[in-house]
C-alpha cells in the first residue's frame, strides 16, 4: 500500500511538470511566430512558475537538510 501512494504521488509531479511545461512551450511557440524577444515567454505564468520552482525547490532541499 505504501508503495502504491507512493508510486500515485511520483504520477501526479511528473503530471503536473508536463503540463506546467507544455504550457511554457506553446507560449514560447507563440512568441517566436510573433517575433517577441525570446525572454517574453519566461515573464508570462508558466515561465515563472518555472523559475520559482527552478529556485525554491533547490533552496528548501537545502535548508531541510540542515
Amino acid at each position: 500500500m505504501e508503495k502504491l501512494v507512493l508510486l500515485v504521488k511520483m504520477i501526479a509531479c511528473l503530471a503536473g511538470g508536463v503540463a506546467v511545461g507544455n504550457w511554457l512551450f506553446t507560449r514560447v511557440r507563440q512568441g517566436h511566430r510573433r517575433g517577441d524577444p525570446w525572454y517574453k515567454a519566461y515573464l508570462s505564468a508558466p515561465g515563472l512558475v518555472v523559475i520559482l520552482a527552478l529556485i525554491l525547490l533547490p533552496t528548501i532541499l537545502w535548508l531541510t537538510r540542515t
